[in-house]
């Protein structure tokens, strides 16, 4: 078993590959998932986890359907892996991936509300200790958006919220990793999701040069430009 949750069968012989491929076809399961092409989709737990914001398993079958089957010829620039966290926890480390996606909780903080209480509970549920009282009200300037203090204000300052997906692209593991970076937006709808995930792709097939990784295309035509076209119709789906 790989890192990827895909399958390593060793030491089979040539002439046994074949019948191995048609075998376990037969039993419905894939084979090739290498090559300069969109490789298998890894995905956390999601929600059967307790900190778990999405249904990992769900997006990540759609991608999975849409793009590593449906895309299974197109033949990129080098291989193209996506990874999908439920959480800003990372356990699948969507931020050195090609492309990942991270589940959000974005709050809506009614300050009005907020008493600037001594022993603040969003504070003390704040688990990279950002959230703080000052000058009486609760300030929370970097947020992770991670959900964990939703609902633990008695006065319900951050009562409700949003789910939603940050996106990273140009992450990279490897002899020379390189951490992705977090697009300004985050996107609150799935069919958005999936749309920025097959412009990442196009924007990849179609500037990427031959033998490089999506990190050095989106270092090389520069970051700001990457994500202006990757937020508006610039890359045609």
């Amino acid at each position: 078993f790989t890192t990827r949750q895909t399958v390593e069968l060793q030491t089979v012989p040539f002439e046994n590959i074949e019948p191995l491929r048609a075998f376990l076809a037969e039993n419905g399961l894939q084979t090739g998932g290498t090559g300069p092409k969109v490789r298998p989709v890894v995905a956390c737990k999601g929600t059967t986890c307790q900190y778990g914001l999405i249904d990992t398993y769900e997006l990540s079958r759609k991608i999975h359907t849409r793009f590593y089957e449906g895309y299974h010829n197109v033949k990129l620039p080098h291989k193209f892996k996506i990874a999908v966290g439920g959480c800003p926890n990372n356990c699948v480390k969507p931020d050195l991936n090609d492309l990942g996606i991270v589940g959000q909780r974005v709050l809506k903080r009614d300050l009005d509300a907020c008493r600037g209480c001594k022993k603040c509970q969003i504070e003390a549920a704040c688990p990279i200790k950002i959230a703080h009282v000052a000058d009486g009200k609760l300030v929370s300037d970097g947020c992770n958006n991670c959900g964990r203090c939703a609902g633990k204000c008695p006065f319900h300052v951050c009562d409700e919220f949003e789910t939603g997906y940050r996106i990273y692209i140009g992450g990279r593991w490897g002899k020379r990793v390189a951490q992705g970076r977090a697009l300004d937006v985050i996107l609150t709808d799935e069919t958005e999701v999936i749309s920025l995930v097959e412009k990442c792709i196009l924007l990849f097939k179609e500037q990427g040069e031959a033998g490089e990784r999506f990190a050095d295309t989106v270092a090389r035509i520069g970051f700001d430009k990457a994500q202006q076209m990757l937020l508006s119709d610039d890359i045609l789906l």
